[in-house]
């Protein structure tokens, strides 16, 4: 009975730290972090490595957006200095919190090529994908991590 008692101990805390809430929503509509947004900075470094990506974040922002079906989705956004870099991973409004799922099924998706344009953007299929940059001077192109990378 101890093995099991101890399985299910597991899978719940599993469970439990695959989901943080990120930010809260105040009552005059103020965006607040949460101590455990540090935790997307750390997955978002994470997954750049994992991606052999050297960039640096440093401005991260909770954005709001249409996917190309017209539905309102939330997502972090990090970006580096020079805003050739863009991380961005979906986050799921409940009440008034920001949930970050690190086992969303869209991952976490990397843009990178140029300035302007490149942004990641949430596709009718509930996938990222990259837009074109604007300035047509480099190509964007896209890596997304998927899975339990845990900071």
């Amino acid at each position: 009975m101890k093995k099991v008692t101890g399985f299910f101990a597991m899978l719940i805390g599993f469970f439990c730290y695959s989901q943080i809430t990120v930010a809260t929503i105040s009552s005059d509509g103020t965006i607040r972090l949460t101590d455990e947004f540090q935790k997307v900075k750390t997955h978002f470094s994470s997954t750049l490595k994992a991606q052999n990506n050297a960039a640096i974040l440093i401005d991260y922002q909770i954005k709001s957006d249409r996917s190309d079906s017209g539905k309102e989705y939330y997502y972090v956004l990090g970006r580096n200095e020079d805003n050739t870099v863009k991380v961005a991973h979906r986050l799921q409004l409940m009440q008034s919190s920001f949930i970050y799922d690190f086992n969303d099924s869209g991952g976490t998706t990397t843009c990178s090529g140029c300035p302007s344009g490149c942004n990641p953007k949430l596709g009718s299929d509930g996938y990222y994908y990259c837009t074109p940059c604007t300035d047509n001077s480099t190509n964007c192109s896209k890596s997304t991590t998927v899975g339990t990378n845990y900071p």
